[in-house]
């Protein structure tokens, strides 16, 4: 369930783009086929295995398992049909290296805060410690992409005259 609501806020941004772009019917069909999916495996992961058509009585954990499977098949097809409207290719593997190299970068930075903490030896502030967290966050994410840019879909230039834009800006 961890995977859920980050998956889902890309679900939001393609139902957005699609309807945007006035894209509603195939928005709707997707939605209505997706339901009628959502449905049938449900049943299939919570019915009881000695009934007439048997299930998988997974319980809560297949419901959330589907649940998940089901969001990202889903906001995976409304997102290629986006990049067919707008000719890009669509890849799909994108997300995955994304989520699997911000993920470990958060938990390294958590663990070195708490290590930092346990080695002070006065009361640090919840407040403080979460702040400075996020800064740290922040400066490795803007320095991955600086070395990294096609992480978010950039490449050296744009990076280059982003830097340069912002320098004109503050100076």
């Amino acid at each position: 369930m961890f995977f859920y609501p980050i998956h889902q806020s890309m679900g939001q941004i393609t139902g957005t783009m699609l309807m945007a772009m006035g894209k509603t019917r195939i928005k709707s069909y997707v939605g209505i086929f997706f339901m009628i999916i959502s449905i049938i495996t449900a049943y299939i992961v919570l019915a009881p295995n000695d009934l007439f058509i048997p299930g998988l009585n997974l319980g809560a954990s297949g419901l959330a398992i589907k649940m998940i499977a089901c969001q990202f098949i889903e906001v995976n097809l409304m997102a290629f049909f986006i990049s067919r409207f707008i000719n890009t290719a669509y890849d799909w593997g994108h997300q995955l290296i994304v989520l699997f190299s911000l993920l470990p970068l958060g938990l390294l930075i958590k663990f070195f805060m708490e290590l930092l903490v346990s080695i002070l030896s006065y009361p640090v502030n919840i407040v403080f410690v979460m702040a400075a967290s996020g800064v740290l966050y922040f400066i490795c994410v803007a320095l991955l992409v600086r070395f990294f840019p096609n992480i978010v879909g950039l490449n050296k230039e744009h990076i280059s005259q982003s830097i340069s834009w912002l320098k004109a800006k503050f100076a």
